[in-house]
Formats: C-alpha cells, structure tokens, sequence
C-alpha cells in the first residue's frame, strides 16, 4: 500500500521533492556535537556516553533508551535496534570508537541486560536496575546542554513546502 502511494505521488508531481521532516527536529554539526560531549555542559557520564551513542549512531532518543547489552554486535561491528520507527527492526554500523567508549561504560556499570541502566540506588543500583534511564531527564539534561551551547532548533521545509510551485505575482504568468 506504501508503495502504491509513493507511486501515485510520483505521477502527480513528477519533479517534486517530498521530505518528511518536523519543524520541532533539531540538527546539530559536528562543532556542536563537540561542544555537548566536551564535558564543560554535562558532568554526568550516563549521559554523555548517550548523548555520544545516540550522534555516533543516528538513533532516535526512544531507539537509544531501548538499547540492549544483546543489541551490539561486535563481530559484524552492527548495532539491531528494535521497534524504530514504523515497529521496524533495523542494523545501524557499529564504529569503533563508540565501541570502546560503550564497553568501558559498561565495565562501570555492568549491568545483563539494558545498555543505559536508570542510576537510581547508584552503581549497586545501576547493576540490578531492570528500566533505562528516564526519558524526561534525559530530555531535560539534552536541552540545557543545547542551551548552554547556544543551539537553537532549525526548521525544515515540510511537505507543503516542497511539493508547491511559487506563486508568482506577475498576473497572467504561471
């Protein structure tokens, strides 16, 4: 049915360009990215090393939280995340820098099963806790690190934007 509809899109704007895109999403460069991982904005390293994984991987803060310790596979240097966007499984690359940094962060917190245990009751916790980190405190520790950045969140074009011709003002022109 997808298909049949991305076809029927084709034949009516032959030259369009559809891009889904949200006004509310937030694109940082690799500039920025440094300036959230060097450590003068966030001290916390839960944190960091997710900030880290979710950029070094492409992940969607719902993708990165839902990470587990069976999702990295070394050997094939892939990461299976599960139930993206649209319920679908898909393998992102693995670097191997994001690697080391998620071995050594397990080391610290060693816990079977989630790869970004929530840090209640401390490392003793973080070993036996059976729930990621918290979704509002990861939020809220990502936008005052953007803020304390000077990130500002750009707009892209919709798809109203793209798949309309200009008007022009020049009456009887088309």
């Amino acid at each position: 049915m997808r298909h049949a509809r991305q076809k029927q899109r084709r034949q009516l704007y032959p030259m369009a360009a559809f891009r889904y895109a949200s006004s509310a999403t937030m694109t940082i460069g690799k500039r920025e990215h440094h300036n959230i991982n060097s450590g003068n904005h966030t001290h916390v390293a839960s944190y960091r090393v997710f900030f880290f994984t979710l950029y070094s991987l492409g992940l969607r803060l719902g993708e990165g939280l839902r990470l587990q310790v069976g999702d990295i596979d070394a050997v094939r240097a892939r990461v299976h995340v599960r139930d993206a966007k649209g319920n679908r499984d898909r393998f992102v690359p693995l670097p191997e820098a994001t690697h080391h940094l998620l071995q050594r962060f397990w080391r610290v917190h060693r816990n079977p099963v989630l790869l970004f245990p929530n840090r209640h009751g401390g490392l003793a916790g973080a070993a036996r806790a059976t729930t990621p980190l918290d979704r509002g405190g990861v939020q809220l520790t990502l936008r005052r690190v953007a803020q304390g950045c000077g990130l500002k969140q750009r707009s892209h074009p919709t798809v109203f934007a793209t798949a309309t011709r200009p008007i022009s003002s020049r009456p009887g022109s088309i």
